[in-house]
């Protein structure tokens, strides 16, 4: 009886179901105790040591008895016990009525309290003896979605939408909306999120109607559309009504569309989002929760030294994986690898993103993610790593129309050509990164555009093809958030075309910019501290290098490798060229004889001749090709 009735037992209700005298029970529970098979978890209660034994003994009873003894345990427990209890006795007694009754209200308040794992288990223990039911679909299709389970929430909300009509259906295509984004469906989402505006929209203000609008505000939020997230929110707050959960969802999409709006509204979005996590946190509403803690970050750690932005980040992954919040703890993870960048710590990128790959239930964020490990991998020389996860994003990203995703999958092409592949592939995953979204939405992510091209350049592909390709990619310089990209690569175009003094002016504009990621923001450094090595400034040349090296102590890997071989050759004896010098220099690298430099620049052949005798002894070169090639060879 006790392996039958579930996995902990009451001592009082195996008394009243076996009908077994106390003291025989008594002494057989003891015995079954001395025996290990059972033991006592708390005061008046046993559960077995190990469920394979319950499953074993639970086999061996015959049909006709276990519903008896559940019948009996439904009968007695039924007054007091909780729905999840009830349901699973009246299931197993055959009681149909009941078994829907109990699911349906166990489901629903275990959603209530944040369980999302409960509310699945009980809806589909209530579908088994009430198959297509429209309310136990909608549990199930909200409890599975709460966990992530975007595969089993789709399945469970099209059996419900297929039953409902009106007011429901629209609620069921909001659902439906929302998982079709987290599948990489955009244009399935849209379509969703139309049905459900017609079926409600010209009808009186009702909390479904509000629902919509707030469905309407999250959608615009994805697709880089805040000012209508705004506009969207403030209709759904307009109409809500006593419906607080629609309140929640609109503080929590305005106050993250307002922190896209730039800093003028940064702190009026993040006091909306602390009123939606404070009222989602009440209520365990996890979805709201979970989106709101995401949202806020970056504007949380904005300017904050390190340590004091990694405490934010610790602090916001251990509420939502503490509470289960599935549909944000992956984005969190992913925000966690930006701040690793952006601070230059490679390993604490790598352990956490790591980390969270393998239990990812959201097909684009996996994607995304796959994306960083790898491109964390290609910086440390990890190649096996690197070519494994691009593989793997290749194959789950096939199909998904998000087109920052689709960004994102190009330019780890680009970058794996490059680095391991060499530079005929380097130019031709430039090509396929063109291809892979329109001209538009290349300019939302001008940036990516410039990476991809630093990428090419750094395998040999040639500057004016780098160039090429970011013409037939539309992206420019004024494009939102490219400036910074832009001054890096081209500062490296112009090194490459051994256009030195404005390689170093573009260099000084990148290096200037705080929003490169760290190792980026190095990799400018050292290409400024080369080109200030061949212009003769060394002083200023270690100082640059010695930055970026400073930048790169947290970030093995080739990067820092090139940096410590420029440096390298800063620490062999060097002195200051005056400007005289440099220009002199220059004007020999150009391969022009004394007689011509004399000229140039309006003194004799003899004081040019000094002049290069100088530049010889201060540089360490015993001949002027020796001179020419230190002062035009880039660091590989």
């Amino acid at each position: 009886a006790a392996a039958v009735l579930g996995e902990r037992v009451d001592q009082r209700l195996l008394a009243e179901v076996s009908l077994a005298p106390p003291e025989a029970l008594a002494e057989s529970l003891q015995l079954l105790v001395d025996q290990q098979i059972l033991v006592a978890r708390e005061p008046g209660s046993l559960a077995f040591r190990h469920a394979l034994i319950r499953e074993v003994v639970a086999a061996r009873v015959l049909p006709d008895q276990r519903r008896r003894w559940h019948e009996s345990a439904y009968a007695v427990l039924r007054p007091d016990a909780d729905d999840s209890t009830l349901a699973w006795h009246a299931a197993g007694a055959g009681l149909d009525a009941e078994t829907v009754a109990t699911t349906t209200r166990g489901a629903r308040a275990a959603l209530d309290r944040g369980s999302g794992h409960e509310a699945l288990r009980l809806a589909e223990l209530g579908l088994t003896r009430r198959p297509g039911d429209g309310t136990l679909h909608e549990l199930a299709a909200r409890a599975a979605y709460v966990r992530g389970l975007y595969d089993v929430a789709q399945n469970h909300a099209r059996l419900w939408a297929a039953a409902a009509v009106g007011a429901e259906r629209a609620e069921a295509d909001c659902l439906l909306a929302s998982l079709r984004w987290h599948v990489g469906d955009r244009a399935g989402q849209w379509l969703h999120l139309q049905l459900a505006l017609d079926a409600v929209e010209g009808g009186p203000h009702t909390p479904t109607l509000a629902r919509v609008y707030a469905a309407h505000a999250n959608a615009c939020l994805r697709a880089e559309q805040p000012a209508e997230a705004v506009r969207w929110a403030d209709r759904a707050l307009a109409t809500a009504g006593g419906a607080l959960d629609v309140v929640r969802r609109a503080l929590a999409d305005k106050g993250s569309a307002l922190l896209e709006l730039g800093p003028d509204h940064a702190a009026e979005g993040l006091a909306l989002l602390d009123n939606a996590i404070a009222q989602a946190r009440a209520v365990h509403d996890l979805d709201t929760l979970g989106r709101a803690v995401n949202n806020g970050l970056p504007a949380r750690w904005q300017g904050l030294p390190p340590l004091a932005a990694w405490q934010i980040y610790d602090d916001a992954h251990a509420l939502v994986t503490g509470l289960g919040c599935e549909t944000a703890a992956g984005k969190v993870v992913r925000q966690g690898v930006d701040l690793a960048e952006q601070s230059g710590q490679w390993q604490r990128g790598w352990d956490i993103v790591i980390a969270r790959l393998p239990v990812e239930t959201d097909a684009v964020e996996r994607v995304v993610l796959s994306v960083k490990a790898a491109l964390l991998a290609l910086e440390r020389g990890l190649d096996d790593e690197a070519v494994a996860l691009h593989e793997r994003v290749v194959v789950e990203g096939h199909g998904m129309d998000q087109y920052w995703a689709r960004i994102y999958m190009a330019l780890l092409d680009v970058a794996v050509s490059a680095r391991l592949r060499g530079q005929g592939e380097a130019l031709r995953s430039l090509t396929r990164y063109r291809a892979a979204v329109t001209a538009q939405e290349h300019q939302r992510r001008a940036y990516r555009s410039a990476q991809a091209g630093l990428w090419a350049l750094d395998a040999g592909v040639s500057p004016a093809q780098v160039r090429g390709f970011l013409a037939a990619t539309g992206v420019k310089p004024e494009h939102p958030g490219a400036r910074a990209s832009f001054a890096h690569l081209e500062c490296a175009l112009l090194e490459t075309e051994g256009s030195v003094a404005a390689a170093v002016a573009a260099g000084r504009d990148a290096v200037d910019c705080m929003d490169l990621p760290a190792s980026w923001r190095a990799d400018a450094h050292t290409r400024l501290g080369r080109c200030l090595l061949r212009t003769g400034l060394v002083s200023e040349a270690r100082r640059q290098v010695g930055i970026a090296l400073e930048m790169l102590a947290q970030w093995p890997g080739w990067r820092r490798r090139t940096a410590e071989q420029v440096r390298s050759r800063l620490d062999a004896p060097h002195r200051e060229l005056t400007v005289r010098e440099r220009e002199v220099s220059a004007l020999v690298v150009e391969g022009l004889p004394n007689r011509v430099i004399a000229e140039r620049l309006g003194v004799s052949p003899r004081t040019i001749a000094v002049h290069v005798s100088r530049i010889l002894a201060k540089t360490n070169c015993r001949s002027r090709t020796e001179l020419a090639v230190s002062i035009l060879r880039p660091v590989s």
